[in-house]
Order: C-alpha cells, then sequence, then structure tokens
C-alpha cells in the first residue's frame, strides 16, 4: 500500500488541488495494475503461479511495512491492556459495591399471554452491624413490652400464663383417670391443625419487628422516635423478605406450570402426528403456546455475558491460533480417511431421506399390510383358497380400521382436552399473577406509608437532636459568656462602690467644714452691732466687687489678689495630691503642691492653659478618658477669679481694724474652703459619671440575661410543644382523602385560618381513656354519697330510737309520779310495781339489758376512738398544710424583704448621685436629706408591717376557709342546742344541704 500525507500548513491553492489530484491519479493506477498482477496471478496454472509473498519486488520496504505495523499493533494491544484492565477494575468494584452486597439480588416473573404484566421482588443487601443493633434494639423493646404487660395486669395474672411443664401434653396424659382416647375425626383434626397454624402465625407475628412498633401517638420523646426509626428499617426489611418468600414461590409455581406445559406440548405434537392425514379431526392445526424465560426474569442476567452479545471477532494469541489449526487439519484428515462413500451418511440417505427427523415415522397405516400373494395376484386369479384368506384379511382390516378410527377419536378427545388444560394453565398462571401483583402493590403502599413514618421521625430527630440542641448549646454558652461578663461588672460595681463612698465621704466632710466656717467667723466677732454685722457678712460672702469709679488699685489689693490665686493653686494641689494618694509617695505630692503653690504669677502667666493641662494629666486618674476633667478642661466652664476686698472702698467707718483684719482672715479660709470643695465636687462628679456608666453596663448585662433566659425557656416551650405536635401517619378511605374546609363567614378567610390552627387531632384511646377515668371518679364519688346517705341513716334511726325511749322514759316518770300521788298503802306497791312470780326472771332481763347497754356504750366508745383518730389525723395534715403555707409565705416574705434591702440599696445610691448632683448646683441641706431618708425608712418599714399584718390576716382567712370546706365534706355530729324538736319533725331548710 502507499501513503501519501498533505503537508497541513501548506495553503489550499489551486496548483496544490491539481498536483494532489495529479499523484491520487497515479496511485490509482498502480493500484490497478497491482491488483492485475495478483488476479493474474491467482488464474494462472499450479506450475506457473508465483507464492504471494514473492511476488513484491521490495521485500526491504515489505520489511519495513512489517515492523511498523508490528509496532502499531503492539501499542494499540497496550492501550486496549490498560482500557480493559481500567473497564475489568471498575466493573470489579462496582460488582463488589453492587452486586455482592446483596442477599437477595433483583428479578421478576412476567405473564405468559400477557407479557405487560411483570412483578418484581424486592433486592435486599446482606445484614450488617445495623441488623445486629436492631437486634439489641428488638430485645429491650421486648423487654419493655414485658414490663408494660406485667404493669397493667399486676395482681390479675391468669393461671394459664404461668409456666407449666405439662403445656405439650396431650389432655389425658396428665390426668391420670385412666380412660381411653377418643379417636379423632378428620374435622377435628383439621381444626386442630388449623388453630395451630392460626398459633403458629400470631407467635411469628408477635416475635416481628412491626409487632414492637410503638403506637403513632406515643413516640413523642425523641428515643422512642429513634427506636421507632431501627424498628421501622427492620419492618420494611422483615415486610420484603416475607413478600419475596411469596415470590420464590410464585418462581416455583410458574416453573412447574413451564414444565406442565412442556410435557403437554410434547403430547400435542405426538397426538398430531399420529393423527396426521385423518380429516375427520377437529384440530385446527394451530400452532401450541410455548412457554419462554424473559431477560428480567434470570436473577443473574446484569453480571453474566452471552456468546451472542460479543459482536467484535474474539482474539487469539499465538498459541490459541496454533491450536485451533491443528484441531483443523485433524478433522479434514479424518474426513479424508472416511473416503468419499461415507457408510453413516449413505445410510441416512437410504433410510431417513437424508434427514435425521421423520414426520412419517409415527403416522400408523390406514389398513393391514397385505400378503405378498395380494400384491402379485389379481382377484379375479384368487383361488379358493386364496379367496377364503383374503376374505379372512379383509375381516380383520375392517376390524383393525374400526380400532383405528376408535384410536383416533380417543387421541382426537385427549388433544382437545390437553390444549384445554394448557389454556387454562396460561389462564391461570396469568390470574394468580394478578392477584400477586395486586399483594405486591398493597407491599408496596404498606412500604410506603412506614417509610413516610421513618422520614417524618428522622426529620423530627434531626430537627430536635441537632437544631434544637445546637440552639440550646449557643443559648446557653451565650448565656454563660454574659453571666461571666456580669459578674465581672457586678465587681468592679462593688469595687468601685468603695470609691464613691470614700469620696462622698470626704465631700460631706468638706461641707461640713464650710458650713462651720461662717459660723466660726460670727462667733469670732464677738458682741458688735448688729448692722456691721450684716455688712461684715455681706463682704464676707461676696465674691465680685460692684464697678467702681476708680480704677486704680491699692498694694493691699494687689497682694490680696496674689493670695487669691495662690489659694486657687494650693487647692488644685490638693485635689491632685488626694487622687494620687493611692500611687505616688507623700513627698512627691507635697512637692508638687508647693511648686504650685510658689509658682511666680509671671510664669503662670507665660505658660498659659498649657501647664494647667500637662499638671491635671500628671495628677489626673481619669486623664484620657471621655469625659474626664483633661479632656474637658478647656470646654468645661470655671467660676469667675475671685476679686480681693479693697479696705479703701469696701471698709466703711463703722468697722474696726480688727474686724476688719477677723474679715479678710476669715473670708480667705472660706474662699480656700470654697475651691477646695469645688474641686471636690468635680471629682464627685467625674467619679459619678463613671459609676453611671458602670451600672449602666451591669443594667445592660442584666437585661440581656433576663432575654437570654427567656428565649431559653421560651425555646424551651416550643420545643416541649413541638415535641408532641408531631406528624401522624394516617389512612384515609378512598373517595375521603380530600378535605374540604367550610366557609364559615362572607370572606372566610380569617375564621379559617383560625378553624385551621385550632385543629387538633387526638388519638380515641385518649377520649376513652379520659372517659374511663371520669367515670372512674363518678362512681367513686356516687359511692361515698351513697355511704354518707347511709351512715346519715343510721345516725337518723338512733336518734329515732333515743327520742323513743326518752318519750318512754318520760312516760314511766309520769306513771311513777301518778302513783305517788294516789297514796297507796307501802303494802300495796310490791304487788303494783312487781310480779313476784317473775322476779327471777325480771333480773335475768334487767342484767341481759344492762350487758346489752355496756355492749351498746363500748361499741360507741369505740366508735368514738376511732372517729377521734381520724379526725385529729385530719386536723394534723390541715395543720401540716398551714404550717407548710406559713414556710411559703414566709421565705417569700424573707424574699420580700432582700429585694426590699437590694431596692433600697439602690434606692439609697441613686438618691446620693442624685443629691450629690443637686447640692453641687444649689443643693440641699445635709439634715433634711437625712430627714427625708429616715422618712422613708419609716415608711418603708410601716408598709412592710402592714404587709406582714395582711398575710397574718389572710392566713386566718384561709385557715377558717379549710375547716369550713373539712366541715362541708365530712358530716358533723355536734348536736344543735338551739332548737328542740322530735327527730321526725325536720326544720325546713334555709338553704341547699351542703355535703
Amino acid at each position: 500500500s502507499v501513503v501519501v500525507a498533505a503537508d497541513a500548513d501548506e495553503e489550499d491553492t489551486p496548483e496544490a488541488a491539481a498536483a494532489k489530484a495529479a499523484t491520487l491519479e497515479k496511485v490509482r493506477a498502480l493500484r490497478a495494475r497491482l491488483e492485475e498482477t495478483i488476479k493474474r496471478n491467482e488464474e494462472a496454472d499450479e506450475l506457473e503461479r508465483i507464492p504471494r509473498e514473492d511476488l513484491l519486488i521490495d521485500e526491504k520496504f515489505r520489511d519495513e511495512l512489517i515492523a511498523e505495523g508490528d509496532e502499531r499493533v503492539a501499542a494499540a494491544k497496550e492501550v486496549l491492556a490498560r482500557e480493559t484492565l481500567y473497564t475489568d477494575y471498575l466493573g470489579a468494584k462496582i460488582k463488589k459495591e453492587c452486586w455482592d452486597t446483596m442477599a437477595t439480588h433483583g428479578s421478576a416473573v412476567v405473564g405468559f399471554k400477557d407479557t405487560e404484566l411483570v412483578v418484581y421482588n424486592y433486592p435486599l443487601m446482606v445484614e450488617d452491624k445495623r441488623a445486629k443493633l436492631a437486634k439489641g434494639v428488638a430485645f429491650l423493646r421486648r423487654m419493655e413490652v414485658a414490663e408494660q404487660e406485667y404493669l397493667a395486669d399486676q395482681g390479675e395474672i391468669p393461671t394459664e400464663d404461668l409456666f407449666d411443664l405439662r403445656v405439650d401434653l396431650p389432655a389425658s396424659a396428665g390426668g391420670g383417670d385412666g380412660k381411653k382416647k377418643k379417636k379423632k375425626t378428620e374435622e377435628e383434626e383439621d381444626e386442630e391443625a388449623a388453630a395451630a397454624a392460626a398459633a403458629a402465625a400470631a407467635k411469628a407475628k408477635s416475635s416481628s419487628y412491626e409487632s414492637l412498633l410503638y403506637d403513632m401517638f406515643k413516640v413523642y420523646p425523641p428515643r422512642r422516635k429513634i427506636t421507632q426509626m431501627v424498628m421501622l428499617q427492620m419492618a420494611t426489611r422483615e415486610i420484603r423478605r416475607a413478600f419475596n418468600a411469596d415470590y420464590d414461590h410464585m418462581v416455583g409455581v410458574k416453573n412447574g406450570y413451564m414444565d406442565r406445559l412442556g410435557d403437554l406440548n410434547i403430547r400435542i405434537g405426538d397426538i398430531r402426528r399420529e393423527l396426521k392425514g385423518w380429516t375427520d379431526t377437529t384440530d385446527d392445526g394451530a400452532p401450541v403456546f410455548v412457554p419462554t424465560i424473559e431477560l428480567v426474569e434470570i436473577e443473574n442476567a446484569p453480571v453474566t455475558v452471552k456468546d451472542s452479545e460479543i459482536k467484535s471477532q474474539r482474539w487469539l494469541s499465538p498459541e490459541e491460533r496454533a491450536k485451533k489449526d491443528a484441531e483443523d487439519a485433524a478433522e479434514a484428515a479424518r474426513l479424508a480417511a472416511r473416503g468419499a462413500n461415507d457408510p453413516s451418511e449413505r445410510a441416512l440417505k437410504d433410510m431417513m431421506g437424508g434427514q435425521l427427523e421423520n414426520d412419517e415415522a409415527g403416522k400408523q397405516a390406514e389398513e393391514l399390510p397385505k400378503p405378498d400373494w395380494m400384491l402379485e395376484t389379481e382377484p379375479e386369479d384368487y383361488s379358493d383358497e386364496q379367496k377364503k384368506l383374503a376374505r379372512e384379511y379383509d375381516k380383520k382390516n375392517k376390524v383393525y380400521q374400526e380400532d383405528l378410527l376408535k384410536k383416533r377419536r380417543l387421541l382426537d378427545a385427549e388433544l382437545r382436552k390437553t390444549r384445554q388444560e394448557a389454556a387454562d394453565i396460561v389462564k391461570t398462571w396469568d390470574q394468580e399473577l394478578a392477584e400477586f401483583s395486586a399483594r405486591r402493590c398493597d407491599t408496596d403502599a404498606r412500604l410506603a406509608q412506614m417509610e413516610a413514618w421513618l422520614v417524618v421521625c428522622a426529620n423530627e430527630v434531626e430537627v430536635g437532636a441537632d437544631d434544637d440542641v445546637r440552639i440550646e448549646l449557643e443559648l446557653s454558652e451565650e448565656l454563660r459568656d454574659v453571666t461571666e461578663k456580669k459578674a465581672e461588672s457586678a465587681a468592679a460595681v462593688a469595687e468601685f462602690q468603695t470609691v464613691v463612698d470614700a469620696a462622698q465621704k470626704r465631700l460631706d466632710a468638706c461641707v461640713e467644714q464650710d458650713k462651720k466656717l461662717e459660723a466660726n467667723f460670727i462667733r469670732a466677732l464677738g458682741d458688735i452691732d448688729e448692722d456691721v454685722i450684716k455688712k461684715l457678712l455681706n463682704l464676707y460672702k461676696r465674691r465680685k466687687n460692684p464697678a467702681r469709679k476708680d480704677k486704680t488699685t491699692s498694694r493691699a489689693g494687689k497682694s490680696l489678689r496674689a493670695a487669691g490665686r495662690r489659694v486657687s493653686r494650693a487647692g488644685a494641689a490638693l485635689r491632685a495630691a488626694d487622687k494620687l494618694k493611692s500611687s505616688k509617695g507623700a513627698e512627691s505630692l507635697a512637692a508638687a503642691a508647693a511648686a504650685m503653690i510658689a509658682k511666680p504669677p509671671d510664669a503662670e502667666a507665660d505658660t498659659g492653659g498649657a501647664d494647667n493641662v500637662v499638671l491635671a494629666a500628671r495628677v489626673d486618674p481619669f486623664h484620657g478618658a471621655v469625659g474626664g476633667p483633661a479632656a474637658e478642661l478647656k470646654h468645661k466652664p470655671r467660676p469667675p477669679p475671685v476679686e480681693p476686698l479693697d479696705p479703701d472702698f469696701d471698709r466703711s467707718e463703722d468697722i474696726r481694724e480688727k474686724d476688719w483684719e477677723k474679715l479678710v482672715e476669715h473670708r480667705e479660709k472660706k474662699i480656700e474652703k470654697e475651691a477646695e470643695l469645688r474641686g471636690i465636687k468635680e471629682d464627685m462628679d467625674e467619679i459619678q459619671s463613671y459609676m453611671f456608666r458602670l451600672t449602666e453596663k451591669d443594667a445592660v448585662l442584666q437585661a440581656r440575661i433576663d432575654e437570654l433566659e427567656g428565649e431559653i425557656e421560651a425555646h424551651a416551650g416550643a420545643r416541649f410543644a413541638r415535641m408532641y405536635d408531631f406528624l401522624v401517619p394516617i389512612t384515609v378511605r378512598q373517595g375521603l382523602a380530600e378535605a374540604i374546609v367550610p366557609d364559615l363567614t362572607p370572606t372566610g378567610l380569617e375564621v379559617t385560618k383560625a378553624a385551621e390552627a385550632d385543629v387538633m387531632l387526638i388519638q380515641r384511646d385518649v377520649v376513652n381513656t379520659l372517659n374511663n377515668s371520669i367515670f372512674k371518679h363518678c362512681e367513686g364519688k356516687v359511692k361515698r354519697l351513697t355511704a354518707i346517705k347511709d351512715f346519715k341513716k343510721g345516725i337518723y334511726d338512733l336518734e329515732w330510737e333515743n327520742a323513743r325511749l326518752d318519750m318512754e322514759a318520760d312516760d314511766l316518770v309520769a306513771k311513777i309520779k301518778e302513783l305517788q300521788m294516789t297514796r297507796a298503802d307501802s303494802a300495796l306497791l310490791p304487788d303494783i310495781l312487781y310480779d313476784p312470780m317473775d322476779a327471777k326472771t325480771e333480773e335475768d332481763a334487767l342484767s341481759e339489758r344492762k350487758k346489752k347497754e355496756m355492749d351498746s356504750l363500748q361499741r360507741r366508745v369505740n366508735h368514738a376512738v376511732k372517729l377521734h383518730a381520724r379526725l385529729l389525723a385530719d386536723k394534723k395534715k390541715e395543720v401540716q398544710k398551714v404550717r407548710r403555707k406559713i414556710e411559703s409565705i414566709a421565705s417569700q416574705n424573707e424574699e420580700i424583704s432582700l429585694k426590699a434591702a437590694k431596692m433600697r440599696e439602690s434606692v439609697s445610691e441613686y438618691e446620693r448621685i442624685r443629691d450629690s448632683r443637686s447640692a453641687a448646683a444649689g443643693g440641699k441641706d445635709n439634715a433634711a436629706i437625712a430627714a427625708e431618708m429616715k422618712m422613708r425608712s419609716v415608711v418603708s418599714q410601716s408598709k412592710l408591717q402592714h404587709i406582714a399584718r395582711a398575710q397574718a390576716e389572710e392566713l386566718t382567712v384561709l385557715e377558717d376557709e379549710v375547716e369550713r370546706l373539712r366541715l362541708r365534706t365530712f358530716p358533723s355530729f355536734v348536736e344543735r342546742t338551739d332548737t328542740v324538736r322530735l327527730p321526725d319533725i325536720h326544720a325546713r331548710p334555709t338553704s341547699r344541704r351542703q355535703y
């Protein structure tokens, strides 16, 4: 062969196309010459014929082509081997994962005539560790069921349930009465067999996984849902396995039918061959039905490859090819050795026409075979002996034909019966398979219901065990973090509260000292004129001088102003020293204060506010914080500077020199104390502001804790409600699957939504249980009321008897008085009152009556003792209830008192903050504040006393109510003394009788 390659990069020009066409034409001419030469060589004589391998001239090129072909073949083999290995490995993995892991492979049974009727089995996997887990769960579930049955029947266990060694013995074996056993009839044996089968089926059903399933209304706990999931999985597997057992039975039935149809078809073929050529047959010659096995009915069909499915030619290795050539050569040598006249073939041609099958083989002759002399001699030439033999032959032939006709008719009837039987088998199988298909549909519906229930349980377990737990953990973790922050915040508030208290004490001390300064000033003035005192007090309290016409200032004024500035610097230094007392030594603080006091005015003017800011930053612990003094130094308004007194303008003639000096001295102290107080108040404002931020942060954390606790409680409630509000699969009859919600209003939307939201599915057993409980309580109440009525009836009988005896005693007393009034002789009294003949009888009657009275009194005493013990027990129970209620109310009072104390502390803190702020703005007197706080404490104490008194009264009312309810519940035997009436005369009831 010649290979022509074109350059891929060459442009497709007309010249190139023409050259390509010329080259192809040349190649075709060479191919035609080569083919012609080969043909001529093959048609030449054997002596002139050249071997095919010697026909080529260029042997080197031939060897190159062969080598190139071998290389390409080797490369193709390698690629194919790799692809085959990959395909085999992939198929082996798929087979191992998807085929070998199946205990039951998928297959189907198909109908005979109705080929569309196909029923599949259920593929089942090999049991793994899940089956072992399910067995353990099933064992625990059986223990639970047994425990429930025992608890339900506790004390009422029938004797049949007890273990008996004679359970398998016949009825007469354990009696030992020696009676002969009755021979059982067939009906009794059938009944016993049916009962035994039913008992075995019930036992198998009771031991199945489906019998261990929980009731659909009792799977609300998550653990029960998990158990239900395991039981549902194994129950579905159990149902599939049971259906597969029936499927195997159906496969066996079909195989039996197919074997029977094969036998019938063989018989039909035999009969038809025997009846061939008989025109009176009823057979129409229709082809018989031959059952076949479909591909879906073969279990191993997916993993079995037939030779007919391989379309490509099988590749043979050199060894296999040499072996095949040797076998072909041996067969050719064997045929050549037999020669042209093979005896076996000659016999087949002579005897059976060259065919192994002959339709005439089973055909019976229409008449008896004639003797040879009848075939050789004409009937006219028969001799007498031959005629006699001919008549005998005719008789035998007639009998033979009659027997043959009978036989053919019997065979025809058998053919009809056989064909009908084959048709009945086909029809029966299709009907049985249709019924089995309906069973498969019912099983599918049953499995679908179980699997839907399984999905519902899995979803609810996933929501309950994953989402709910995750949300609960997140909320708990956040609550723990917030609680830790709250504890830190509470510790910071408590720690900083000590700082606030110390600052408040210092502020109160400074305010008290400031108030004492004015009193000390008045006390230092002594006895002077009141007008002078008023003028001095005005000058003492004045901080800014009025406008003056003369702007000159004296040396004393300048010195006073300088002294005022030094005093201001000293106050600032003292405040800084107080702030840094915990962190710096007293020497450094004193040095800083001395430096500030000794700082000259000129230096202060030169440095300006920068030194103040630097100093404040150095001595201020709140420097850098938002809202601190250093941050607000430039923006916070400062009071105007205190102007010194000028004796030239401010001192009047009636003010003495020593009084003026006292005024200046005390005024400087007052100004210094006011500067100190102002600094302390500023510090207090900063401390209170920081305290307010701490309390706000603490309140925010507490609010977040309350919010998280509410969320946790709401989540727990929703989880609890969702646990009982679970999906339940129900079976609805056909035609009732669609529920129509009525439109209750003209618009109907809101009411319909409300009706749908208010719908609740309640199990009938729950309603029956509730009704039984109500009936049980009602029966108990009726019994108690009947007992009370009978008891009161006995009381009324005793009252009537007592009244009758009282009346008889009154009658006897009246008779005695009447006899006494007759003033009869004492000798007649024994005859009137006593009977001498019955003296002994009277004594016996008296002793018997006394004995009866003693017995009656003893019974009354015993009854009174029992009644007293019961009443005492009831009283003790009531006392215990009242004590528990008192303890509960006392604990509530303690909690209320603790809350009130906490509230008082927080209120006092807020009041101190408010009072300090109001005092900074103009303030209120400490005495008034103390009085107000005392008044509030008195009011709170009074309110608490009122609350305690009200609760004590409430306890008294509750005790009275308990006593009243007790008297309503039990009959009272207290005799009323307000009215006296006969026992048969009852007062008209004024109200409804209470029991």
